[in-house]
């Protein structure tokens, strides 16, 4: 689905090697493209359209056919290609036999072969499909039963599982404490856990670290650190 267009800054990097020889943040307008979309074979950049202070278009997920051209110009504009790549996905439409039927013969024969095998395994087969809230949470208990026996969890020692469990232990402290004063002043109007409220302020601003840098965003952690406190002030009256 197309997102809405909003304003969002960009570092344009020169780099040679690993090295940045300069680097320059650009205020822009961006929009991003779902799966198919385009924005029209008639859309060019607009230097008119542009509100004050915004030096140009970022579009993400653009479909693009063929070789790019170095550094095109548009009407002023100067295209540069940031990343490419090759997009996958699977078409949901139609039920699960006809999409086996998209494979060739010795595909769906392995398919089948490697079902029996892990019947065999596992005395049986069992699958469910976990939708809600409940049933995700008894899925991650499971899945990470599976995921103590990799390579990659075992790349996790005991030391930094310690060190990571007592900072998110230090950060449900601090941020219950807050909470705790709030309560002694406002009750909250719904029934609250305040330990999982304290565990969701932890979750948006490392989640927002992560996504301020996908999208090159640095007033991301500020909206959503804004609509947690808006969140607390509907539930606790707090001014």
């Amino acid at each position: 689905m197309l997102t809405p267009w909003h304003e969002t800054e960009y570092r344009l990097k020169f780099d040679v090697s690993d090295r940045t020889l300069a680097a320059r943040r650009l205020r822009l307008l961006a929009c991003e493209l779902g799966i198919g979309e385009t924005l029209g074979t008639l859309w060019t950049p607009d230097a008119a359209a542009l509100p004050r202070g915004l030096q140009g278009y970022m579009i993400r997920s653009l479909p693009m056919a063929g070789d790019a051209p170095a550094l095109p110009r548009h009407d002023g504009f100067v295209s540069y290609l940031q990343s490419r790549y090759r997009r996958f996905y699977i078409d949901f439409d139609g039920d699960f036999e006809a999409y086996k039927q998209k494979f060739s013969a010795k595909t769906r024969s392995t398919f089948a072969r490697k079902v029996r095998r892990l019947a065999e395994v596992c005395k049986g087969t069992d699958f469910r499909l976990y939708r809600t809230a409940a049933e995700l949470e008894a899925f991650h208990g499971l899945a990470r039963q599976v995921s103590q026996s990799t390579y990659q969890e075992r790349l996790f020692d005991k030391d930094m599982k310690r060190m990571n469990v007592e900072y998110l232990m230090r950060m449900r402290r601090r941020f219950r404490d807050w909470f705790n004063e709030i309560l002694a002043r406002n009750p909250p109007r719904l029934e609250v856990d305040l330990d999982a409220l304290s565990d969701q302020l932890t979750v948006i601003v490392e989640g927002a670290i992560i996504y301020s840098k996908a999208l090159q965003d640095r007033g991301l952690m500020g909206k959503q650190t804004r609509l947690f406190r808006s969140q607390i002030r509907l539930l606790f009256g707090e001014n």
